[in-house]
């Protein structure tokens, strides 16, 4: 869980004991995550700005060299109304090719329909072995403007999510 820093909840929450065993906290969680992987980090966020790939930088970064590092994103095309998403992500590609990150756009035309095939989840994956289900996107307003909740799966249930991962890179355009 995460809370607006300094906020109303927040406070509330720490009153309450919510803070102390009883929840984890999103972004040191993700840290933890990316320091322990020892083969694969993978990161699917819908919505994206600046400080989303500095946060993602920063995730990547803490990986050991030889990890594959993956980051799912959406709406790179050039013709895609998402403009803040693609300058954000454009800012910082040169960061994450030099981390060696495979960066996948998967955000697929549709015969039946003009809507893209997309996705809205928002996930970390770690090894196959835990990973995050949640709201948190990687953007400044869910950093310091939202609360976040997620859930962590570990063995069967993030192996499981694991496989459909690379089901979505495998259906990608890898933008590297």
């Amino acid at each position: 869980i995460s809370f607006p820093a300094g906020g109303k909840l927040e406070a509330a929450a720490e009153t309450a004991g919510f803070l102390r065993n009883k929840l984890t906290l999103t972004l040191p969680t993700f840290e933890e995550m990316a320091i322990s992987s020892e083969q694969s980090l993978t990161v699917m966020t819908p919505f994206l700005d600046k400080h989303g790939v500095l946060h993602i930088i920063d995730l990547f970064s803490r990986c050991d060299d030889d990890i594959e590092k993956n980051l799912i994103l959406r709406f790179l095309d050039v013709d895609s109304e998402h403009k803040q998403y693609q300058r954000a992500y454009h800012r910082y590609s040169r960061d994450l090719a030099d981390l060696g990150v495979n960066v996948f756009n998967f955000c697929l035309d549709r015969e039946s329909s003009s809507l893209k095939e997309t996705f809205h989840a928002k996930i970390i994956s770690c090894d196959d072995a835990m990973a995050y289900i949640g709201s948190a996107n990687m953007n400044q307003h869910s950093f310091s403007g939202s609360m976040e909740m997620g859930v962590l799966v570990r063995d069967s249930k993030a192996k499981t999510l694991g496989k459909l991962l690379r089901i979505i890179r495998k259906l990608s355009n890898n933008v590297n």
